[in-house]
């Protein structure tokens, strides 16, 4: 598992949900906010693996988390721009993460 690839992931997705300002997702932000400050930190490379890896856990459980999340905006192509990406890293993530889930 490639932590600079989980760290630019993540990073992507704290990104792509800040910009979002979406109350209902403040939770799922906040753990993928720490899980960037542990894959930036200094602690070991195995601490931030599993780390990484309970993370994804708590974010994509099931019809829980962030697995049924999708981006709205009344502008379709907007929407579907927006959507594009978050689909983008969440398929990236789970490449990632299928063999530790």
């Amino acid at each position: 598992m490639e932590l600079s690839t989980l760290k630019k992931l993540f990073t992507e997705l704290r990104d792509n949900l800040e910009s979002q300002h979406d109350s209902s997702v403040f939770n799922y932000y906040k753990l993928v906010k720490n899980t960037v400050a542990v894959l930036e930190s200094d602690e070991s490379d195995d601490f931030k693996r599993e780390y990484a890896i309970d993370a994804y856990k708590s974010l994509y459980t099931g019809r829980a988390g962030l697995t049924e999340y999708y981006i709205w905006d009344d502008d379709y192509e907007k929407r579907m721009k927006l959507n594009e990406l978050y689909e983008r890293i969440r398929n990236e993530l789970r490449k990632i993460m299928k063999p530790y889930v």
